[in-house]
């Protein structure tokens, strides 16, 4: 079959279901006119989600003192479903849930995060110009992916959204063209140098004691991690 027919059909139907099927019933070599579909923005996506939403709905309870460990564990879960609409329930709290309760969870969620109130260390920088921090953990725990279903889910309820970060990330977000994005990038998005050069000068000539002290700076070995390195610092560097 020629290839321009196959992304004929690709571009007139979303699924590559829907351009088989399309395909199988054309096989007299009737030709898919020619579309070209302009690439869909955020909101169009948002837009769409919210219209494949059904009626159907799954109760999420959770405990005010353990909110964001409750919210991450639900979207987490392989069974999430991002077309049922989520009531929410307090477990010391006996409401129904038209929307205010909703709002004021992932609320109280997002600031946690942003402020890294949880103990995940997920951002670095001033209020509201949050940049996210890169560890191999976040990598393998898809932590990131998780914040933006939760995000995504709670703006097709009508929910908050996740006004904390940088705009040279919401610009990265929504375009994906890196190279683009980061001529856009201000200093105050960028770690600045001093923590690195007072580290520096700390490692120089330091003691076994002194670098066990280092190794005990959540920021050193934060800065450590963002590197990629895993090991501690030593005087033999052994280790």
């Amino acid at each position: 079959m020629p290839e321009n027919k196959l992304l004929s059909a690709l571009q007139m139907y979303e699924t590559v279901a829907e351009s088989a099927a399309a395909l199988t019933d054309n096989m007299d070599g009737q030709c898919f006119p020619s579309t070209e579909r302009k690439p869909l923005c955020l909101s169009d996506i948002l837009s769409k989600l919210r219209n494949e939403m059904n009626n159907g709905s799954e109760k999420l309870k959770v405990d005010e003192d353990d909110i964001v460990s409750d919210v991450l564990h639900y979207y987490k879960e392989s069974e999430f479903n991002p077309r049922k609409r989520v009531p929410i329930s307090l477990n010391v709290r006996v409401a129904i849930d038209t929307g205010g309760i909703l709002r004021q969870v992932f609320s109280d969620v997002f600031s946690a995060l942003a402020e890294n109130k949880d103990g995940l260390h997920l951002f670095k920088g001033a209020a509201k110009r949050k940049v996210p921090v890169f560890t191999n953990m976040h990598v393998l725990t898809g932590i990131f992916e998780v914040l933006g279903k939760i995000i995504a889910h709670s703006i097709i309820q009508n929910g908050p959204g996740f006004p904390c970060l940088a705009p040279v990330i919401y610009s990265y977000i929504s375009s994906g063209d890196l190279e683009c994005v980061l001529l856009k990038a201000s200093c105050m998005d960028v770690r600045h140098q001093e923590p690195l050069s007072t580290y520096i000068d700390q490692l120089r000539d330091a003691n076994q004691e002194e670098l066990d002290r280092l190794n005990a700076d959540w920021d050193f070995m934060q800065m450590l991690m963002e590197c990629g390195e895993r090991r501690l610092v030593t005087v033999s560097g052994e280790e």
